[in-house]
């Protein structure tokens, strides 16, 4: 396998996984395994999942990354109009 293999797999690896984050942003949580509540072994309660405040979903990692790029492009935006 030469370098430019290598390197192709990983863009189309990449790839994947932006299409991915683009189509399904959320995923489930791995606290509460997306019920969104777990109990707590002393007392036997259910309490509400402090991850994800009960939705059983959170947003991965790459449309978290994704966001925060377009926040501080926008902010840029809007400081260089002024």
């Amino acid at each position: 396998m030469t370098t430019f293999d290598v390197v192709l797999l990983a863009a189309l690896a990449a790839g994947a996984y932006l299409a991915t984050c683009l189509a399904w942003p959320y995923t489930t949580c791995r606290t509460c395994r997306g019920v969104g509540q777990f109990r707590v072994r002393l007392l036997r309660a259910v309490r509400i999942c402090p991850a994800c405040q009960g939705s059983g979903l959170q947003l991965r990692a790459g449309r978290r990354a994704w966001n925060r790029y377009c926040r501080t492009r926008q902010a840029r935006r809007r400081d260089h109009h002024r």
